[in-house]
C-alpha cells in the first residue's frame, strides 16, 4: 500500500514539471508560491476531467 501512495506522489510531482512557475520558484512570498501550486493543481484536475470525458 505504501508503494502505491509513493507512486501517486511521484506522478503528481512529475506533472508539476509542466508548470515552469512551480518548478523554478520566482515568487517573493510563500503565499504566492502556494497560489501558483493551487492553480497548477486545479489546471491538472480540469485537464484530467476533460481527458477522461473524451
Amino acid at each position: 500500500m505504501v508503494e502505491a501512495k509513493r507512486w501517486v506522489v511521484k506522478r503528481t510531482f512529475a506533472w508539476m514539471n509542466f508548470f515552469r512557475s512551480v518548478v523554478v520558484d520566482y515568487e517573493y512570498t510563500v503565499r504566492n508560491s502556494v497560489a501558483f501550486l493551487l492553480v497548477a493543481n486545479i489546471s491538472m484536475v480540469i485537464w484530467r476531467i476533460n481527458y477522461d470525458n473524451l
